[in-house]
């Protein structure tokens, strides 16, 4: 019933987001230098903080400083709160 319905919604949330972490090509190196410029030096903010002045998962700070895969959301949240338009991190494909 409601529970199969939810369990596959879910999954297929999860499908979606994972196929835009693989198919987003994004200059991972400049954001992480970004992120950690702001957060450390800027504002002196634990990746906590940073992740409450954001909206999302400590663990979302630390992948991006670390240079992990972000879901599409995630790296729009984090551009906003850089202030930065999310297409200066875009990579350009030949």
């Amino acid at each position: 019933g409601r529970f199969v319905r939810r369990f596959f919604y879910n999954l297929l949330c999860n499908l979606k987001t994972l196929f835009y972490i693989y198919r987003m090509k994004y200059d991972a190196d400049k954001l992480a230098a970004d992120v950690n410029t702001k957060r450390q030096i800027t504002n002196r903010l634990t990746t906590r903080q940073a992740a409450e002045q954001i909206g999302v998962s400590n663990g979302t700070v630390h992948r991006a400083e670390v240079r992990k895969g972000l879901s599409e959301q995630s790296f729009l949240k984090i551009c906003q709160w850089l202030q930065v338009e999310p297409a200066a991190y875009q990579i350009e494909t030949a």
